[in-house]
């Protein structure tokens, strides 16, 4: 299956311009994947470990990707936190 995820020029822009580390590359691609469907979205620790990323690195990388205002990070007690994903392009224009 051929798949791509768009990349918001914004996104690319504060990555390069940080001291940034795979684990924030792999977050971020994965919460871009997600967010192609809704601006909210979980990353719960099994979809982390599945791309190689533990739960102390993911809410490391998290906190991170918040600071730099990629993201907003809603914390929930006992549950993976509600994640708003911003400066995402709003719905392009069909091919027809």
């Amino acid at each position: 299956m051929n798949r791509y995820v768009k990349f918001p020029e914004m996104w690319w822009r504060v990555l390069k311009a940080r001291p940034t580390t795979e684990a924030d590359w792999r977050i971020a691609i994965a919460l871009l994947e997600k967010a192609k469907f809704s601006r909210v979205v979980r990353l719960t620790s099994h979809e982390c470990a599945k791309i190689g990323i533990s739960t102390r690195t993911r809410l490391r990388s998290l906190n991170r990707l918040g600071a730099w205002g990629l993201i907003h990070v809603r914390s929930r007690q006992k549950a993976s936190p509600l994640i708003t994903v911003r400066y995402l392009a709003g719905r392009q224009p069909s091919d027809g």
